[in-house]
């Protein structure tokens, strides 16, 4: 039962971003270097892709890191593909990996493949003119769950000795879209099916599932976005209260169309949307605004 809940889950899920990404033309000017494993292990699930703007495949550029969305359970780094292009366009390195999913691999383990990954862009900092002091973390929907905890580590020492992550880079800043902040945001709590799925046998009062009470004013910078028709819309409102209340600074900003219900969840990675475009223009923005000062 719980392998064709997963089955049935992902194959809709994948129909819907294939017709999304049939009436997307690649941009052009990027140059792709695909399947690059950052651990054999795990075969196809370890691979990852490197964008570089054509000319500047030598030049020393900010780092994207793509961290897939898809309830830890879906999604690879080709569903990723047209976005990954569409950023290094504006300028960046764009990192884009594929991670072990639920059932097979609970959380927290996708935030140890993001650690791996990390470590990989150190390792690796000469063969592709990574700018190791201009790293952001990129991840939408559970995407940007793993990504704002790891930012959380990142800045936090408690935190992170509850994971015991390796760290090997700071976090420059992290691009948050349509993100889940909260577990709870994965499943109903009495499917108890679904947490399963997904977080195996962590139970509530397990404090890795607690991420809010560790954030402190040393976090990295933060943009925090959601849409109209997201179905995260209410969590990341509450979000953005939290963090308010906290005194954490951060940059908020809900996007709309003229219609008023067109931009649904991950609407940024629709980029035959104006909405899209401007929305990725602004991480952009967002991103060379807060380069090169680092942090102690």
């Amino acid at each position: 039962m719980m392998w064709f809940q997963v089955w049935h889950d992902r194959r809709y899920i994948k129909n819907s971003d294939d017709r999304r990404d049939s009436k997307i033309t690649p941009v052009p000017g990027v140059t792709e270097y695909k399947n690059i494993s950052y651990n054999k292990k795990y075969h196809k699930w370890g691979l990852l892709d490197v964008y570089k703007p054509e000319g500047k495949e030598k030049e020393v550029l900010p780092v994207l890191l793509i961290v897939h969305g898809g309830g830890l359970f879906y999604g690879t780094k080709e569903t990723y593909h047209l976005y990954s292009r569409y950023l290094s366009s504006l300028g960046f390195t764009v990192v884009c990996y594929s991670y072990p999913l639920a059932p097979r691999k609970h959380y927290p383990n996708q935030l140890y493949y993001l650690d791996e990954v990390m470590s990989w862009i150190k390792n690796h900092q000469k063969e592709w003119a990574f700018d190791l002091d201009n790293v952001f973390l990129v991840g939408d929907s559970a995407g940007g769950y793993l990504s704002f905890n790891y930012a959380v580590a990142d800045s936090n020492p408690s935190y992170r000795a509850l994971y015991n992550l390796k760290m090997p880079l700071r976090v420059r800043g992290a691009l948050l879209a349509c993100s889940a902040f909260n577990h709870i945001v994965f499943f109903n709590k009495t499917d108890k099916t679904k947490r399963k799925i997904i977080f195996g046998n962590m139970t509530e009062v397990d404090p890795r599932l607690h991420t809010n009470d560790y954030v402190t004013k040393d976090i990295c910078p933060l943009f925090i976005f959601t849409s109209e028709k997201d179905f995260l819309l209410e969590e990341n409102l509450k979000e953005a209260e939290i963090l308010k209340e906290k005194g954490i600074p951060f940059t908020f900003k809900k996007y709309t169309s003229k219609e008023g219900d067109k931009l649904e969840h991950v609407f940024h990675c629709n980029l035959a949307l104006k909405e899209a475009l401007e929305c990725n223009q602004d991480q952009a923005n967002f991103a060379l605004a807060h380069l090169s000062k680092k942090r102690k």
